[in-house]
C-alpha cells in the first residue's frame, strides 16, 4: 500500500518566504522614499506660503514685517522662521521639518 504524502517540502516554503521577505523590502524602500518627498513637497509650499503672506504685509505696511504674519499657518511638524536681511527689499525664510531644512533666500520673483 502506498502512502500520498501530502502538503509543501521544507524547500518550497523556504522559497516562498524568500521570496516574501524580498517583496517587502523592496516596498518599505519605495514607501520610505514617497514619505520624504512627500515631506519635502510639504516643506516647500510652507515656505511659498509664507512668502506670500510677508509680500501681502509689505504691500499692507510698506515695509517688511519683523515676524511671520499672524496668517501663516505652517503644516503638522514644520516650522518656519522670518530671517532678517540687510537689505530692505529681499528676505529669507528659514524651514525646517523632519530630516530636512529649506531656506528661502532671497525669495524667487521679490524685487
Amino acid at each position: 500500500m502506498s502512502r500520498a504524502s501530502r502538503g509543501f517540502t521544507i524547500v518550497e516554503l523556504l522559497t516562498v518566504i524568500v521570496v516574501i521577505a524580498i517583496l517587502a523590502a523592496i516596498s518599505i524602500v519605495a514607501y520610505n522614499g514617497i514619505q520624504e518627498r512627500a515631506r519635502t513637497s510639504t516643506l516647500k509650499n510652507d515656505l511659498s506660503s509664507a512668502a506670500k503672506q510677508v509680500m501681502l504685509e509689505r504691500a499692507k505696511n510698506g515695509t517688511l514685517p519683523t515676524t511671520l504674519p499672524v496668517e501663516v499657518k505652517p503644516s503638522n511638524g514644520i516650522v518656519l522662521q522670518l530671517a532678517s536681511t540687510n537689505s530692505a527689499d529681499t528676505f529669507c525664510i528659514n524651514g525646517y521639518g523632519k530630516n530636512n531644512q529649506y531656506m528661502s533666500c532671497p525669495v524667487p520673483g521679490w524685487n
